[in-house]
């Protein structure tokens, strides 16, 4: 789950990530930041 909290628009939540998940790091934290700058990712 990649999503804006629902009450805290400046808040986004990166979650349910399994063994794998971490090699992704990266570029879920750019998402997170596309989501919180400008409520949206490409």
């Amino acid at each position: 789950m990649l999503s804006p909290h629902l009450e805290h628009s400046q808040v986004a939540i990166a979650a349910g990530f399994s063994g794998h998940g971490y090699k992704f790091a990266s570029v879920v934290g750019e998402i997170l930041a596309d989501l919180i700058i400008d409520g949206a990712t490409r």
